[in-house]
């Protein structure tokens, strides 16, 4: 990991719970379906698949214009 982080010059440290926290939020943001992404990241409670997916506020500006307004 530590070499893929050299070769793409990232700033932050690499680590597989990065890449899965990622992947969770990015999966999120493109409109998978929560109960999809829990079954996807194997959690077997909601509130654990909610740890890993960071909801950023421009989604959640979105996401309340496009539902509530």
């Amino acid at each position: 990991m530590n070499q893929i982080s050299e070769r793409a010059n990232l700033v932050r440290q690499l680590y597989p719970h990065l890449i899965r926290h990622t992947t969770a939020t990015m999966s999120l943001e493109r409109g998978m379906d929560v109960t999809e992404l829990q079954k996807m990241l194997g959690h077997e409670k909601l509130d654990t698949t909610m740890i890993y997916a960071k909801v950023s506020q421009e989604s959640l500006k979105y996401s309340h214009h496009r539902y509530v307004v």
